[in-house]
């Protein structure tokens, strides 16, 4: 997308999906800080606080791993 593009979509309303390895409720995190309404968005304090619950807790947020092999397939078919 252009720039240009980009802006016209977040004014729709739209944002990114959630990426294939990440955990829905980091990505429900992630739609909140994206909130048009800045009023919506979590203040600094609360996100700290959320991901730090996040840290401890032993659910897996991100398969990293699987993250990494699919960006060098990616580089891969593009070379």
């Amino acid at each position: 997308m252009s720039p240009k593009e980009v802006i016209e979509y977040l004014k729709l309303g739209s944002r990114m999906s959630r990426p294939k390895h990440c955990n829905e409720d980091l990505y429900l995190l992630m739609m909140n800080c994206w909130s048009q309404k800045s009023s919506r968005r979590p203040k600094f304090k609360d996100l700290v606080h959320e991901l730090e619950e996040m840290e401890c807790d032993t659910q897996v947020y991100v398969e990293i791993n699987d993250a990494i092999d699919d960006v060098q397939e990616d580089a891969k078919t593009t070379e």
